[in-house]
């Protein structure tokens, strides 16, 4: 198995010579050959549809497209000349921020700190449960049927997924149906009953007694030695210091935790797969992607190779060179970016830079930021002003031969492993206590010192006027 192997799986990154070959794309999905601006159309947009003026004020901005929401009618908008994206298809389950149990995560996660109660793993929406994964297609095949004779630009399964929420480390999911389906998807990677016993560490008379060890219980062992626990000495955790000479000993044996963590990923990109298939059976020309996605980590989903294999596209929140990883990986396949800066200058210097590292457009966000509703004239506000100029440019003739042409890299390979993000991740949180559970995404992206070793040398590198590829 790779994730616990000796020190060599603890190096925060590998530098390789490696050839790489760019991934090909499917020769039936629409070919994307124009820079598309997309606005995320907010409340006051949609109002204002009626206003004759909105189709000259949106050219103006530079907008190709506009976001809709499914089942939405879109001949106002393709009268006026403009394409659409259908955005949000998966509407429960895979975003715990709406539509769940737990979308308040900081009183959430205070409360189960005082008890520890592990009833809370318990995800309310199980991304193996045949119940929510039916009901979720039934969506996507609606949607695909409704809208496909209007060849949209993108479907978008969903904003800021996760299987926690963004990145936020949590131990989910511990149930009954989970659990049944992490044990199955154990047999298929060890040979028998033994072998897990062996590589774990562990004495299971059955695979149904099978259970894998909680981030509480995987740090008891790390600064104790001994067998999981529910009363964990969190003094003896922060005082815990990685021994190479111990690396290979039970008590530094990942496996029951990262294997767990391993699986949770495959669930989520399992799902997306299972959704991007069942549009493509209605509509096999409209590329299927998600937005608002999160840097690597150990918990939330982000195995970003993973993901890129089963997307056609994909909208990454730069976090953590995640723009960067995507595009090593995803081929030729539309990577868009978000503008939401405040300071335009900067967004246009970045959606230049973009452009030249392969992006493909760029969603807006929002309507609101960029016209005046409240004026009759829908008059474009001082930013949506600034940032028109740069819009039009990016659709030139100049622009859009950036766009097509061939990327070429240096024959340099920076290694992107999961199962080094994972341990690296157990490492680092050990100063932190009983309180990980508050290592946020928010946290993580400025203080993962393992992402901040990544991006170091990924940036030297650049710096000396190399352009490296993640394998």
């Amino acid at each position: 198995m790779l994730h616990h192997a000796p020190l060599s799986r603890l190096m925060a990154a590998g530098l390789l010579v490696f050839c790489v070959t760019p991934a090909t794309r499917s020769a039936e999905i629409r070919p994307w050959t124009d820079y598309q601006v997309i606005l995320w159309k907010g409340t006051e947009g949609h109002k204002a549809l009626s206003n004759p003026l909105l189709a000259e004020r949106l050219r103006e901005l530079g907008v190709t497209a506009v976001s809709m929401a499914p089942g939405s009618d879109t001949g106002p908008w393709r009268e006026a000349g403009l394409d659409f994206y259908i955005e949000n298809i998966v509407r429960e389950g895979l975003c715990l921020k709406f539509r769940s149990n737990v979308t308040k995560w900081g009183d959430f996660v205070g409360d189960w700190m005082k008890t520890r109660d592990r009833k809370s793993l318990e995800r309310d929406y199980c991304l193996n449960d045949p119940a929510w994964l039916e009901r979720m297609t039934t969506s996507v095949l609606e949607t695909a049927h409704l809208h496909g004779v209007e060849k949209p630009l993108l479907y978008d399964l969903r904003d800021e997924l996760s299987t926690t929420i963004s990145a936020n480390p949590f131990d989910y999911d511990f149930s009954p149906q989970a659990l049944t389906a992490f044990r199955q998807w154990l047999q298929k990677r060890y040979s028998d009953l033994a072998s897990l016993n062996a590589q774990w560490g562990s004495d299971f008379s059955s695979w149904e007694a099978v259970m894998p060890m909680t981030t509480d219980e995987m740090k008891h062992r790390l600064a104790t030695g001994e067998p999981p626990s529910n009363e964990v000495d969190w003094q003896a955790v922060k005082q815990t210091r990685f021994d190479p000479a111990k690396a290979n000993s039970e008590r530094w044996n990942l496996a029951a935790w990262a294997d767990h963590r391993s699986f949770m990923d495959e669930s989520l990109a399992d799902a997306l797969q299972h959704f991007r298939a069942a549009s493509h059976k209605v509509d096999p020309a409209t590329p299927v992607g998600i937005e608002g996605t999160q840097m690597p980590h150990a918990f939330g989903g982000y195995d970003l190779w993973r993901m890129s294999k089963v997307l056609d596209w994909v909208e990454p929140y730069d976090i953590c060179n995640a723009r960067e990883i995507f595009g090593s990986f995803m081929g030729d396949k539309p990577i868009l970016c978000t503008v939401f800066e405040k300071e335009t200058r900067a967004a246009q210097r970045r959606l230049w830079h973009l452009l030249l590292e392969g992006d493909k457009g760029c969603i807006v966000w929002w309507s609101e930021d960029v016209i005046d509703w409240s004026k009759s004239d829908l008059s474009l506000t001082e930013k949506g002003r600034a940032l028109a100029p740069v819009f039009h440019q990016l659709q030139t003739p100049l622009a859009r031969l950036f766009m097509l042409a061939k990327r070429e890299r240096d024959p340099i390979a920076i290694h992107y492993s999961q199962p080094s993000i994972q341990v690296a991740w157990m490492l680092e949180s050990f100063a932190d206590g009983a309180t990980w559970v508050r290592r946020f995404s928010s946290y993580e992206a400025d203080h993962n010192r393992h992402a901040l070793v990544r991006s170091g040398w990924l940036k030297a590198l650049q710096d000396l006027g190399f352009s490296p590829v993640f394998i």
